[in-house]
């Protein structure tokens, strides 16, 4: 009797991950609070990459002031993304990776903290997207990173379970939103002296390539 081939899903987050977009990111946060003659700093935005971006935006407003409507500085930052996201490149190996692991079987997916139009935008562009079985993005599930049910939408609909699966990250709020989904996670992350912020368990790497020790 043949035996049943076990499901095995492979979710990527998006942003720092799978695409190369810490630096584009970092320059669209700049440039929002400049915009508003507020002072951008490095720990904010590490603060902040990771949430989703309607929370990212309601902390910003609070923290610096800002009156603007919550409506109209998410669409004022939407635009800044979307007019320098053309410009964000796969990470090294990403292409290598997808591949390998769709031809052996893993259901590649995103999970993201972007939004949808976005992601597959750029998937498509990069030609990514043909290793890539579908999207959760930040509009698809109710509560975002660090909350666990973006990857719990994403087992859901690979139809695979967390034990088989595995959750790729690159910042304690999307590392705890996988854990929390009892996938084990890896982490795109210089290994970190304190790992307090960090769920227990995670495994860090340096890059995309490291990765094939793992999988």
């Amino acid at each position: 009797m043949t035996q049943k081939k076990i499901k095995r899903g492979l979710f990527f987050d998006l942003d720092g991950t799978l695409a190369n977009s810490k630096g584009i990111l970092q320059m669209v946060y700049e440039s929002f609070l400049t915009h508003f003659d507020r002072i951008p700093s490095q720990s904010e935005f590490d603060l902040l990459n990771g949430p989703p971006l309607t929370e990212a935006i309601s902390y910003l407003k609070e923290t610096h002031g800002i009156t603007e409507n919550i409506s109209e500085l998410l669409s004022f930052y939407q635009v800044l993304i979307k007019e320098n996201y053309s410009n964000v490149k796969p990470s090294a190996g990403a292409y290598s990776l997808l591949a390998c692991t769709h031809k052996r079987g893993w259901i590649n997916a995103i999970v993201t903290s972007n939004n949808q139009d976005l992601t597959t935008y750029w998937l498509n562009k990069t030609g990514l997207s043909k290793w890539i079985s579908f999207v959760i993005a930040a509009e698809n599930v109710k509560n975002g990173k660090p909350s666990p049910e973006p990857y719990l939408k994403a087992l859901h609909q690979a139809q695979v379970s967390a034990n088989f699966s595995i959750g790729i990250e690159d910042t304690p709020a999307g590392a705890h939103s996988s854990s929390s989904a009892g996938l084990q996670t890896i982490v795109l992350h210089t290994p970190p002296t304190n790992k307090s912020e960090w769920p227990p368990g995670c495994t860090f790497v340096s890059n995309l390539n490291e990765l094939n020790h793992h999988i």
